[in-house]
């Protein structure tokens, strides 16, 4: 990992900490603030709405970031093709309103579903900025423009839950996070941003944009698919039980996600395009990876009923245990979804589409069996779909990087161990608390976070590789902070003397 991912990735993980933390009390009052069925009502229509949204993006992103050059042409293509499927998914959307309510039996999915239409034409303006900011790695700037676009919709949709607004709260939240995020992006001022439509490179983004699109769909399908088929089976309550079950686990894959979509896919389309993009790389770049993420889902994992009593309250409590298990889910994916950056990359597409539709159709399967059963076993069984996507994953990548299973198995050695320590915390931590533990709540998470950080840093100490090259960076990196910050002490203390 060069030094320059290093340093874009240091910044996406600030920020997406301090992100975290305020979508993690955002979560926390909102919780408390709204019932089970009111989260299931949301979780519902913006599970029907981000379907639209995947064809609305149509790939506009990744194929920006990959362009070899980079013109007024080429830029009004993107954004003609965006603005128009998003004029036309919102105005779909709108009219499909009152037969999606009616299909929910629940009147009150009208106004929500209306709110996230009309969402759909300010998209393409911010999403059009943040690509561009993205190309030139301006991460510091993306970064910004996230939080403070994140500030402002909590703010929105707390002071609104507060009035009793109930869902609707949320669905502003997100038109407040589009019209900051569009704002902060013309303030910005990237490079090449134009909002005059052109013909002109229309064919090369519909033909890069279709399968991509295709890959969007399938995602956004096999994500909400969930939430609407219990919303379906079981009700808006347990579909807002399930929704809140995956949504602290979402958090982190989120965090995850954007490192690896955001940082290494511009490192990998530089390289791509400077033709130096190794087998060797990737291995090197998912050892690092699994070593964070593993370790760190296997704490969710472990550790759901209290974090989920300590954040949203007893309420929620129920679904604990389909929340550990859909850690687990998490942990197997977050990594590898570096593999679905590499097929981008090198214009496997096509193939990945069909993975994605893979997922999709077996987790529907899944559901439509299992749902009805209840939220743990549902949970459980939906790990099966997850393994088979990636077998067809990485079976993909490593041909395309002409390579096999062993180098991968040797790569992740390493991670296998720290996760492996993180699971012998959680073993220790549940005999000696209980699965919840709820008389010695903070106690518990207390001493599961430090444990789990000194197994982490003991093995990742003895284990050579990667991950063991990120600890020496960042403590070297922490070194150099705070010598800076005993000099500065030191000078104002002279300064004060004088």
């Amino acid at each position: 990992m060069s030094r320059s991912i290093l340093s874009n990735a240091s910044i996406v993980v600030a920020g997406r900490f301090i992100g975290f933390a305020l979508q993690f009390l955002t979560a926390a009052i909102m919780a408390r603030l709204l019932s089970p069925e009111e989260f299931g009502l949301f979780a519902v229509a913006a599970g029907l709405a981000a379907m639209l949204y995947a064809l609305r993006e149509f790939g506009v992103t990744n194929f920006l970031i990959r362009s070899e050059h980079l013109d007024a042409a080429l830029v009004g293509s993107v954004f003609g093709v965006s603005f128009f499927l998003s004029f036309v998914l919102g105005a779909t959307l709108a009219v499909a309103a009152p037969e999606l309510a009616n299909w929910y039996g629940d009147a009150r999915l009208l106004p929500l579903v209306y709110l996230l239409a009309v969402n759909f034409f300010v998209y393409p303006f911010g999403t059009l900025c943040i690509t561009l900011l993205q190309r030139e790695e301006r991460f510091a700037e993306v970064v910004r423009n996230n939080l403070a676009s994140a500030a402002s919709s909590a703010a929105v949709s707390l002071l609104l839950a507060l009035a009793g607004a109930g869902p609707v709260a949320l669905v502003l939240g997100v038109a407040t996070n589009s019209l900051v995020t569009l704002a902060l992006g013309l303030w910005s001022r990237p490079a090449g941003l134009t909002f005059r439509p052109s013909l002109r490179h229309v064919r090369q983004v519909l033909s890069f944009g279709g399968w991509l699109t295709g890959v969007s769909v399938a995602t956004q399908l096999a994500e909400r698919a969930s939430e609407l088929i219990i919303g379906k089976t079981l009700g808006l309550a347990a579909a807002g039980l399930f929704d809140k079950g995956v949504g602290m686990v979402r958090l982190f894959q989120q965090s995850s996600a954007s490192i690896i979509q955001v940082v290494v896919f511009s490192a990998m389309a530089r390289e791509q395009r400077e033709g130096n993009n190794q087998a060797s790389v990737f291995f090197y770049r998912i050892a690092i990876l699994s070593g964070l993420l593993w370790p760190l889902f296997i704490f969710l994992c472990c550790n759901a009923h209290p974090l989920i009593l300590l954040v949203f309250g007893a309420q929620w409590v129920e679904v604990a245990p389909a929340a550990s298990l859909l850690a687990l889910n998490a942990m197997l994916m977050a990594p590898f979804l570096l593999g679905d950056q590499v097929l981008i990359v090198r214009n496997r597409v096509r193939a990945l589409f069909f993975q994605r539709l893979v997922l999709f159709v077996l987790k529907v399967l899944v559901l439509l069996l299992v749902s009805p059963f209840g939220l743990t076993p549902t949970a459980a069984a939906l790990l099966l779909p997850t393994v088979a996507y990636l077998y067809l994953n990485l079976r993909a990548v490593l041909a395309e990087l002409d390579s096999d299973w062993a180098p991968l198995g040797i790569a992740l050695r390493g991670s296998l161990a720290l996760g492996g320590s993180s699971a012998a915390v959680g073993l220790v931590t549940i005999r000696t608390f209980g699965f919840a533990g709820d008389d010695k709540l903070l106690t518990r998470l207390a001493f599961a976070v430090v444990a789990t950080a000194l197994a982490w840093l003991l093995v990742s100490i003895l284990v050579r590789g990667p991950v063991a090259d990120v600890r020496q960076r960042l403590f070297a990196a922490g070194e150099g902070i705070l010598r800076r910050a005993i000099a500065k002490g030191r000078r104002r203390l002279i300064d004060g003397s004088r």
